[in-house]
């Protein structure tokens, strides 16, 4: 198990899909702090999308972040909306 600042690689496949999901679950504990009154221990990388057109649906990601060619975005469940 990763340390609270180690934040192990994870390869983007593998023929495991439960360890898989074990390995990115341990890299973002090490990230996020567990209940939010701490500062996280790294910073959190977003996914950079080309286009605002290679958006998924805003409706299936309420209040959450991406980026759209170095932009933040921000998803209120029904739109996209550049902060």
């Amino acid at each position: 198990m990763a340390g609270e600042t180690e934040r192990p690689d994870v390869p983007p496949e593998h023929t495991d899909p439960a360890e898989h999901r074990r390995q990115i679950a341990e890299r973002l504990n090490a990230t996020l702090t567990k209940d939010g009154t701490n500062a996280a221990t790294a910073p959190l990388k977003l996914k950079d999308y080309e286009t605002v057109g290679n958006l998924p649906a805003a409706a299936l990601y309420p209040n959450s972040i991406t980026m759209v060619g170095g932009v933040l975005y921000q998803s209120d469940g029904i739109a996209w909306t550049a902060v």
